[in-house]
């Protein structure tokens, strides 16, 4: 017979078409063994539904720790066994950590943004590494521990409350946590919206993941085309999983987009990726989702854990009486247990791990899939191969598990550790469960769930008995403990509702139960004053009350102090005030040693061809000590100055702060907002863990900072901007002294190139700044290399050898002044930064935050104390505010001394350091300058020369002319207003200074033989039955202090300014009563007085730099 030849070629065709079709299912006999196949399907007709795991865990018992499945043209690898487990998906994690393709969950679901299914890689590591930061051991133990102890609470008094409700009461729980802590919202019922729409959605996307549940598409893409009528609706089921989905987290999210538009943000993980949306380059859907994850993970997972607990409770009495035996044998009745108690009960972990084993909140793991081939004890696994590991076999295998169909908590005797401990480890036969995933997958929630199990199962144990339920005849009612048949279906596996009898263990415990809940619903607190911020501003005011005998509450929002090195100078004026807090002495103690000099050194840089140009010699506080014994003229401070870095100085301070009976110290407590009325202050604080603490309070004093949010929650405008350049700070430990001083010992080098290095302690910490741009990363900078480049300035890097990098930054300096210091009602007060923000030559930041807090503090407790009035608290601004105009702007004009030279050598590049007649011009002409304008740390007029103008000073007589103000030097004089003169007696060895009140307490100073003027205030005191406090100094014989301070008679404040002084044109015809009221804001307010400030030079420093924020206007002291 004759054929074609073309008929030849169809028929091959049609053979390899056939081979090529009956190939599809056939395995690789390099594969795993597993169940025959057949073609096309390979075993997808043998994978059922839902259940897979007992299939699977049929097949292990015959095929072996790990088998494959042919699902189609696809393959898959089932591991059953821990120890391949561990071999397969911990140590192989960089190629095992991938999801299979699942053209139902990341394109049709998620669109690829749902963390659960999203493929291994950058922006999956990106994304995860966000929440790790969140959710982390130490975060957790820091901040979520009092959140987590208040809703087990309250799922205590919903138990009593409603004990038919005991299937939901635990996914309350579970959720208000994590809603609190994503999305910063509580659950406070069981019938939250929010909440029934999350357990809905979950219900749905757990069996739509399940393996069987929907058709091969992802192997057979042409299913995607079929009629889905014909296939279970699946893409009718998914979209409705992907609406929901969609639609319940961009809804929550939204609202917090809201709540920060009202009230302004919390401390809320979707709060963060709001901040940082485009530092952490996330689309809205992507934003969404992450915190939508987040929130899946730490919802139905612990509360599907908790309920399988109450369910195996009700089975096995004899571990709930020996549960509760060792509760009972640590606790009374009066509390329940907590997370600090987590030693003394091991075996509640023991019960909660059990639980866990016994039965998991899934019967398989999520799928892995692997990126490349790989080997596996001499079988070879294929790229692209989903691996899926059962969780249901692994719990239940005899080889690792002795009577694994036991409910036994003592096989984790001596094993309580938390369960990240045995997911790290590499004795796989230890690992307790694998409930929270293996390798680089596992969950990133695992700290925060480990602690509300224990929590909250100990708690259920202390609080009730779980038993089996019997009918109305008597019949008991059993729990269906079986996996398959008792539990639900679906990628997540829990418990179906079980009838369960749960009572409290006593009515005392019921008491305890309503106690500690009622004491979880808010914090309150009734205090004189808050002091919201613990840095230099609020601790020091926090202070400042208590030495004046008024309690207040102060309140940070971190944990602990500052960890940047910021101001490194206390200047004089602040050290007579912390004097009189007495801690002067303590600062020295842990400030740089006083024999240490202040010098500042201006040089081209310190390597090779460098030049020392010029030197500020400023004398150690040792010198000035003596300087100021030998010049008794009333022109010096009480005390020098002193050298110590802020983070020094705040870490020394706040134990101290801590340890006053009359400071209550929060640390980690949020402030939020404020309502302010004519007689109080409430104001809404959250602390770490998403506790919300209400404070109501007569008065308020702002110490938040730069951002401050009692300065945004009254509307204060700040009137200035930020300066349009940048600072690279490293900070940093080097012992290399030889080089680091190869021009002199300093404080400061100032580098013609606009470098900076700060010696912080004289023995081996410094700070150097570097400027950059503004665009400037801090990721982008080496810090060793950048100290070489610093130290060089002008010249070739300088290395030297550093022992440690402590910190990096990129910062920028800022010039803002507050349009008000003081709220409508006079019961909100601003104080350091947040009135405030200045360059920092002069070092005039933290230490007019000094002169701030002490003001207000003798202030507030004259108010409190009654003998203050309205008048008396409005003086703050009136007083303060002039002061923080004038050191803005003086700390723009030492800025700009340093800004002069930089640029000189910036438009002659090169010449600075050349030994050209040029350069050797440019050095003599910015030596020159410099010591021509050696301002900077000598303007004592500045730093405690100022005087006060306001309607609490008595003016001068008419006629009498003030004393001028000088910038640089401080005028001596006792004219209303001004500080008083520090002059020693006759001994020589006690100030005046140490003579006055060193509380509340006015000082009234008696130059006179008799003490007429003592005589005088007394009579009025007594007379009006005032309760003001005065000291009486009567000095008659000190003829020389009596001359420096002028008068007769000096009425001395709380912060050593003169409140009033005798006239000579009147003499003892003095109303001592009027005076007194006037000084202490009760006079008439019909007594007006000139609140014009001193005279100042105009800011130009940086008014060219600033211009869009009209800096200008604080050079005139006017908006």
């Amino acid at each position: 017979m004759d054929v074609r030849p073309s008929t030849v070629a169809l028929l091959a065709i049609v053979a390899v078409i056939v081979y090529f079709l009956l190939s599809i299912g056939r395995r690789d006999p390099r594969l795993p063994p597993g169940p025959p196949t057949i073609p096309l399907l390979g075993n997808l007709h043998q994978v059922p539904p839902f259940g897979a795991h007992f299939k699977f865990t049929e097949w292990a018992k015959k095929y072996g720790g790990i088998f494959s499945l042919k699902l189609g043209p696809g393959t898959a690898i089932v591991v059953s066994d821990r120890r391949l487990v561990r071999e397969l998906l911990d140590k192989q994690s960089a190629i095992s950590s991938y999801r299979p393709t699942s053209y139902l969950a990341q394109k049709l679901i998620t669109g690829g943004d749902h963390l659960l299914v999203m493929d291994y890689g950058p922006r999956w590591r990106s994304m995860r590494k966000l929440i790790v930061q969140e959710f982390n051991e130490t975060v957790c133990e820091k901040r979520y521990i009092g959140l987590i102890n208040a809703e087990a609470n309250q799922m205590l008094y919903d138990m009593v409350s409603d004990p038919s409700g005991y299937m939901h009461h635990p996914g309350r729980f579970s959720n208000s946590i994590i809603m609190s802590l994503v999305f910063g919202t509580r659950t406070p019922s069981i019938e939250t919206p929010h909440m029934k729409r999350l357990y809905e959605l979950m219900e749905h996307w757990s069996k739509v993941l399940e393996i069987g549940a929907t058709p091969p598409v992802d192997f057979y893409p042409f299913l995607k085309w079929v009629p889905e009528r014909f296939l279970g609706n699946w893409v009718s089921r998914a979209t409705q999983v992907k609406n929901e989905m969609d639609t319940l987290y961009r809804d929550l999210v939204e609202e917090v987009v809201k709540r920060r538009d009202a009230i302004g943000p919390r401390a809320s993980f979707t709060d963060k990726l709001l901040e940082n949306q485009e530092k952490y380059q996330l689309e809205p859907h992507q934003l969404h989702f992450l915190s939508g994850v987040v929130l899946e993970g730490g919802s139905d997972t612990t509360a599907g854990s908790l309920l399988a607990f109450i369910k195996v409770m009700t089975c096995h009495p004899e571990v709930q009486r020996k549960a509760q035996a060792q509760i009972d044998a640590v606790f009374g009745e009066d509390r329940s247990p907590q997370w600090s108690d987590y030693d003394k009960l091991p075996y509640i972990m023991q019960v909660v791990k059990e639980s866990m084993r016994y039965r998991p909140i899934g019967g398989l793991g999520v799928p892995h899939a692997i990126s490349e081939d790989t080997w596996l004890e001499g079988m070879f696994l294929p790229k692209g191969s989903m691996i899926m590991w059962n969780v249901w076999r692994m719990h239940l295998d005899d080889k690792y598990v002795t009577n694994p169909e036991i409910f036994d908590p003592d096989r984790f005797d001596g094993r309580t550790l938390l369960a990240p401990e045995y997911a790290a480890s590499n004795d796989y036969a230890a690992r307790d469960h694998y409930n929270y995933g293996v390798g680089r997958r596992l969950c990133p929630g695992i700290h925060l769930a480990e602690r509300n199990l224990f929590i909250s199962v100990a708690k259920l144990l202390w609080a009730f008995n779980f038993e089996k339920q019997v009918d109305e005849n008597g019949a008991v009612l059993e729990p269906d403990m079986d996996y398959g048949t008792g539990y639900s279906e679906g990628f997540i596996v829990c418990t179906n509702d079980f009838p369960a009898k749960i009572t409290p263990r006593s009515e005392k415990r019921v008491d305890t139960i309503t106690r500690e809940f009622k004491q979880a619903e808010v914090v309150n607190h009734d205090v004189p004053v808050l002091v919201v911020g613990g840095g230099p501003a609020g601790m020091l005011a926090a202070l400042q009350l208590s030495k004046n005998g008024i309690s207040c509450l102060m309140a940070e929002r971190n944990l602990d102090t500052t960890k940047w090195p910021k101001m490194d100078i206390t200047n004089a004026r602040s050290m007579e005030l912390l004097k009189r807090l007495g801690i002067d002495q303590g600062l020295r103690s842990v400030g740089v040693p006083q024999n240490y000099s202040f010098d500042v050194l201006f040089s081209t840089g310190l390597s090779d061809g460098g030049h020392l140009i010029s030197k500020w010699d400023l004398p150690s506080p040792d010198a000035w000590r003596k300087k100021i014994a030998e010049t008794n003229d009333g022109s010096m401070p009480r005390e020098p100055y002193q050298r110590c870095s802020q983070a020094i100085f705040e870490a020394w301070l706040k134990p101290r702060i801590e340890a006053n009976p009359l400071i209550t110290t929060k640390f980690g407590l949020k402030f939020e907002s404020l309502v302010e009325s004519e007689d109080s202050v409430t104001s809404t604080l959250v602390d770490q863990s998403g506790e919300k603490h209400i404070v109501k309070s007569s008065y308020v004093v702002g110490c938040d900072g730069a951002g401050s949010k009692v300065r945004q929650s009254l509307g204060i405008n700040m009137t200035g901007g930020p300066v349009p350049g940048a600072m690279y700070l490293v900070h940093f430990k080097s012992k290399d002294m030889d080089r680091l001083h190869r021009q002199g010992q300093f404080w400061h080098i100032f580098f013609t190139s606009g470098h900076v290095i700060i010696s912080q302690d004289e023995k081996d910490t410094w700070t150097l700044h570097i400027p950059v741009p503004i665009t400037t990363k801090v990721d982008d900078m080496d810090p060793m290399q950048e100290i070489a480049k610093g130290l060089g300035s002008e010249g070739a890097p300088f290395p030297i050898t550093i022992d440690q990098i402590l910190v990096t930054s990129i910062w920028r300096p800022n010039i803002y002044l507050a349009d008000r210091y003081v709220s409508d009602h006079c019961r909100v007060f601003l104080s350091g930064d947040s009135a405030h923000q200045n360059v920092p030559t002069g070092g005039y930041g933290m230490n007019t935050a000094v002169g701030d807090s002490f003001d207000i503090g003798w202030k507030l407790a004259a108010a409190i104390r009654g003998y203050g009035g309205r008048p008396l608290l409005q003086s703050y601004e009136d007083e303060r505010r002039p002061v923080g105009m004038r050191n803005i702007d003086r700390s723009g004009a030492h800025f700009g001394v340093h800004f002069a030279y930089i640029v000189w050598c910036a438009e002659n590049k090169g010449v600075v350091t050349s030994d050209s007649e040029e350069g050797k011009a440019l050095r003599k002409k910015i030596a020159d300058h410099v010591q021509e304008k050696d301002d900077e740390n000598k303007d004592h007029g500045i730093e405690f020369g100022f005087r006060y103008k306001s309607t609490v000073i008595v003016p001068p007589e008419d006629g009498e002319v003030e004393p001028k103000w000088l910038e640089k030097h401080y005028v001596s004089s006792t004219w209303p207003g001004a500080r008083a003169p520090h002059v020693f007696l006759k001994d020589k060895t006690t100030s005046i200074f140490d003579l006055f009140g060193q509380g509340p307490e006015f000082t009234l100073v008696d130059f006179t033989k008799g003490g007429d003027y003592i005589k005088l205030f007394q009579l009025a005191t007594s007379s009006n039955n005032s309760s003001i406090p005065i000291k009486f100094v009567h000095l008659p014989d000190e003829s020389h202090v009596h001359k420096v301070w002028e008068r007769d008679a000096v009425l001395i404040r709380p912060d050593d300014h003169v409140a009033w002084r005798s006239s000579p044109s009147i003499g003892l015809d003095v109303d001592a009563a009027e005076v007194l009221a006037i000084v202490t804001g009760t006079h008439d307010s019909s007594n007006k007085v000139s609140t014009k400030a001193a005279e100042v030079t105009k800011f130009t420093s940086t008014i060219g730099n600033v211009q869009h924020n009209q800096v200008e206007s604080l050079a005139e002291f006017q908006k």
